[in-house]
């Protein structure tokens, strides 16, 4: 009698008015999930449990949410390069390096006039593994042309070199006798914004 006097006090004095506190189940339910026993409002406390969390927790999830959702992407992308791995036999970095000054940076030079490109530059790698490039070629362009400029280029290049394109492959093989092509890469730069 002293038990059940002491579960309807505790009834009694719960605190009532909010939608939260009228979910919590009495202690008599309490003691009966204690022991064990099954209650007929278990589900519908576990299901009331499970959406009162939800519904604490979805508006601190959309706080936290929303910022990230409203920034913008920390990067912005900038300019591609290209870059060509030349790996040069021993004995052909000399040659190499006169086609490179000779041949290569003129052709470069012509389209940084034509504003194909904005720079390029020429990187030794001092400390290559067997097999791996020892001179990276590179090209740095603002923008990928589509199909119909990159002809337009090819024409404008051709006159200006005065080559066409089989002659430029015989030279481009005659230079496999000291180097050979081992890789290619477009790169795009990015910035911090």
């Amino acid at each position: 009698m002293a038990h059940l006097q002491h579960t309807e006090i505790a009834d009694k004095n719960r605190p009532t008015g909010s939608a939260w506190n009228s979910e919590l189940p009495s202690s008599e339910e309490l003691r009966l999930r204690f022991r064990g026993e099954k209650h007929e409002n278990d589900m519908t406390f576990y299901n009331k449990m499970i959406q009162g969390s939800i519904a604490v927790m979805a508006p601190a999830m959309l706080a936290i949410a929303a910022p990230a959702s409203a920034q913008e992407f920390p990067l912005v992308p900038g300019e591609y390069s290209e870059i060509g791995g030349i790996y040069v036999k021993d004995g052909g970095t000399f040659k190499y390096a006169q086609f490179i000054a000779n041949e290569w940076a003129k052709n470069q030079e012509f389209a940084k006039s034509q504003g194909w490109i904005t720079d390029y530059k020429i990187y030794v790698n001092y400390n290559p593994r067997d097999g791996e490039p020892n001179i990276y070629l590179m090209s740095t362009f603002a923008s990928l042309p589509d199909a119909a400029e990159s002809e337009k280029r090819s024409a404008a290049y051709d006159a200006w070199a005065k080559k066409g394109f089989a002659q430029q492959a015989e030279e481009s093989g005659n230079r496999a006798e000291y180097r050979t092509v081992k890789s290619s890469m477009l790169l795009q730069e990015y910035t911090v914004r």
